[in-house]
């Protein structure tokens, strides 16, 4: 719990620092048999973040409230690429420790009270690109079962690409 406390500060200490001015990140896992997907906007900003779980075709999208608003503001309808989406907080860790993407509460809480969780296990490898850089990790997605809302998935193993550009 202290662990992740801290990680969560580092990451507001980069966010106002290395990630200054930088865009959201694209976040793409999937399981080793594909019935899996992830895909996120990744707040690296800490706004306009969503992410979409797909399990057998079946998926549950959620949206923070930022990119609601701007999408509302900009007359965007952010049904059509997140359809039956719902209102959650988004909160991204990244460091030198690891990636995770918490969905729901925050990530002060235990598994069972958010909606999604993905954490990194393992290396990180991180690839400089111009004005960027590309993460590559495997990663471990566990929340609310998209085939049926009233279940959590089974911990399931995922490998994830993250892009952004500052």
């Amino acid at each position: 719990m202290i662990l992740r406390l801290t990680l969560l500060a580092s990451l507001f200490a980069l966010t106002t620092n290395a990630f200054a001015g930088s865009s959201n990140g694209v976040l793409n896992c999937q399981s080793a048999s594909g019935r899996t997907t992830l895909s996120a906007d990744y707040p690296i900003d800490l706004t306009f973040a969503a992410a979409k779980i797909t399990v057998d075709g079946q998926s549950i999208s959620y949206v923070n409230a930022d990119k609601i608003e701007d999408a509302k503001q900009n007359q965007y309808d952010l049904t059509k690429e997140y359809p039956n989406y719902v209102e959650k907080q988004i909160v991204p860790t990244m460091d030198r420790g690891g990636v995770a993407l918490w969905v729901g509460i925050d990530s002060g809480k235990k598994f069972d009270e958010n909606d999604l969780v993905l954490t990194s296990s393992g290396a990180v490898v991180r690839k400089k690109i111009r004005n960027g850089y590309i993460l590559n990790f495997n990663g471990a997605i566990e929340g609310v079962d998209p085939r049926n809302t009233q279940v959590d998935l089974p911990k399931i193993e995922v490998r994830c690409t993250l892009k952004y550009q500052i």
